[in-house]
């Protein structure tokens, strides 16, 4: 497993940047830190995920920090909620000089979809395009808009 990066790390990969920026984005438009938690919800995958969570009347809910959780277990989404898992899709999720994503990318959703996870990947040619502004609208459409609409229907 990768590691989770952290601010003011020094010698930030692309990815590890890409995580952290979105991180902090998402920690703006959710509201604050506790609704944010970067972690591996599958041990077998290099690249950390951004957890969110919907209650049952939709609304974004503080999600459990899980620092004492041992390293290589599966991370199922908490019974009676609405887990939003945000794939941070950087530039080695996708074929060469392409937007299209790669299988390991492709399979990764799929696990964690069967999980119980809904899953918003975030592209990074998307993500970065845009000026920061149009990027916290972009984010709050993308992940909060579109989870509580699904959630909505689905209860």
């Amino acid at each position: 497993m990768g590691k989770i990066p952290e601010n003011g790390s020094p010698d930030l990969t692309r990815q590890e940047k890409f995580t952290l920026d979105l991180k902090n984005d998402l920690i703006s438009v959710s509201g604050g830190e506790h609704y944010v938690n970067v972690t591996h919800a599958l041990p077998h995958f290099y690249s950390p995920d951004i957890f969110l969570q919907l209650g049952q009347d939709g609304d974004v809910e503080p999600v459990l920090q899980d620092t004492n959780r041992p390293v290589g277990l599966i991370l199922k989404p908490p019974e009676g909620k609405h887990s939003i898992c945000v794939m941070v899709c950087g530039q080695s999720c996708y074929s060469y000089e392409s937007n299209h994503p790669l299988g390991l990318t492709m399979m990764k959703k799929r696990q964690l979809q069967k999980l119980g996870y809904y899953v918003v990947q975030i592209p990074w040619f998307e993500y970065y395009k845009q000026p920061k502004r149009q990027t916290l609208k972009y984010l709050h459409q993308k992940i909060f808009f579109t989870g509580k609409i699904e959630h909505l229907e689905t209860t």
